[in-house]
């Protein structure tokens, strides 16, 4: 994947780590330099010194400068891997795993257990709209698309299988 933050451009893999390029350098981040994993899924910019990297086994937040902390399921993180970050209206922080939705609530990560989306050990969420006005969240994942009401924590539609059969851009169909 590739993800923009205000450090750079973040480019994400699958057994590599990220690669963070910006003006000044080509900076990787992995396993060996501190990652919960080189099997990368997301990133997101909380504030310019709070970028979370979502990975297989965890979430790791970097300070924009050298430090790195891991959270995993010692930490609140239940589910096998980190795939989506957002922020609520009241820029409180959440995170989806493969199993369940993540609350950011006093430096620790809390899984909302009642609420459960994936059938399969292979499910995973793959990416997240966020919708002020109503509260809400949009999800893409493998079981299909849904809605979440934040408020409620629970979902408002059974998942909608989706097939994507062509992706247009500007240069054409991909």
């Amino acid at each position: 994947g590739l993800f923009e933050t205000s450090h750079g451009l973040w480019t994400t893999s699958s057994s590599d780590g990220v690669l963070l390029l910006n003006k000044k350098e080509q900076r990787l981040f992995s396993k060996q330099t501190g990652l919960t994993s080189n099997n990368i899924y997301t990133i997101f910019e909380n504030t310019p010194d709070s970028v979370w990297i979502g990975a297989e086994n965890g979430a790791t937040l970097w300070d924009g400068q050298d430090h790195l902390t891991n959270y995993t399921s010692a930490d609140g993180l239940t589910g096998k891997r980190i795939t989506a970050f957002f922020k609520d209206k009241n820029q409180q922080l959440w995170a989806f795993s493969d199993a369940y939705l993540h609350h950011w609530k006093n430096q620790k990560w809390q899984a909302i257990k009642s609420l459960t989306f994936q059938k399969t050990p292979e499910g995973r969420v793959y990416d997240v709209a966020y919708d002020a006005r109503h509260h809400r969240v949009l999800v893409a994942s493998t079981t299909g698309a849904f809605v979440l009401d934040l408020n409620k924590i629970q979902l408002m539609s059974n998942p909608i299988p989706l097939v994507i059969e062509s992706v247009e851009s500007k240069i054409g169909v991909l």
